[in-house]
This record gives structure tokens, C-alpha cells and sequence, in this order.
């Protein structure tokens, strides 16, 4: 609800969550982290570590398309892929550590 007056605005609002690439990284390390510790580790996440971020880029390139968006779009569905692979490596090194001899 806006109370006053609305124009159009003469050029787009830019809006970047990350400083850089650098940060974006660190932060997707971060997340990843917390998410992995929510999964209960098993032999599967091996598998999962593999079809998980293939599926995510699927989903984002093709199907949500943004392939229509060039290079930024790739950037999109290839982080967001890399973020689930993290994700996934994490719980299966969690998997790995639960099967040394102690």
C-alpha cells in the first residue's frame, strides 16, 4: 500500500546480495554447513552428492529458464547447483567419519 504519489522509476534498482564472487562463495560454505548438519548422514549421500546439484541445475537452467537470461542466469543455476553439492559432500564426509575405527 503506498500513500502518496508512484512514478516510474527511469532506470532498474540494482540489487547484489554479495560483495563478490569471493563472498559468495563463503557465504554458500556457511549455509551449506548448517543444511548439511540437518541431514542424516548415510551411504546414499554419495549418490545424492551427484544427482542432487544435477537436478538443481536442471531445475534453474531449463525449467525455471533461466537460460533465457544469458550469462547471469548460468551463474544462477551453476552456483546453485555447487551449493547443493557442498551441501551433500559435507553430509557424506559426516557419513565417512562415522565409519572410521575409533
Amino acid at each position: 500500500m503506498v500513500d502518496g504519489r508512484v512514478e516510474r522509476l527511469r532506470s532498474p534498482i540494482l540489487h547484489f546480495s554479495y560483495r563478490d564472487i569471493s563472498d559468495h562463495v563463503a557465504t554458500m560454505n556457511r549455509f551449506s554447513t548448517r543444511s548439511a548438519a540437518e541431514v542424516d548422514p548415510s551411504g546414499l549421500s554419495a549418490l545424492a552428492m551427484f544427482t542432487h546439484p544435477a537436478w538443481n541445475f536442471f531445475k534453474f537452467y531449463v525449467l525455471r529458464g533461466g537460460f533465457l537470461d544469458g550469462g547471469p542466469g548460468l551463474y544462477a543455476a551453476m552456483t546453485a547447483a555447487f551449493y547443493v553439492f557442498l551441501k551433500y559432500s559435507k553430509v557424506y564426509e559426516r557419513h565417512l567419519k562415522g565409519l572410521r575405527p575409533r
